[in-house]
């Protein structure tokens, strides 16, 4: 597994275990294109940490959304 951090990846359980999904959710995310890019060799899902990070920020809203609301 030291390969991996050298090629700064991750499996599809540790991507899982950080967004606290089930690989099921991930599956039905990279067949509808909403997951961060992957590669697959064999029957192993890998995801660049690089992608998973981005897939984040993406994701983070900030309170100035609630602006006006509250």
């Amino acid at each position: 597994m030291e390969a991996l951090a050298q090629m700064k990846m991750i499996t599809e359980a540790d991507f899982c275990s950080l967004l606290n999904i089930t690989p099921k959710t991930a599956a039905a995310w990279r067949y509808r294109g909403q997951s961060p890019a992957f590669s697959k060799v064999g029957n192993t899902i890998f995801y660049a940490i690089a992608d998973v990070e981005a897939f984040i920020r993406e994701r983070t809203k900030s309170s100035a959304h609630l602006k006006g609301i509250l």
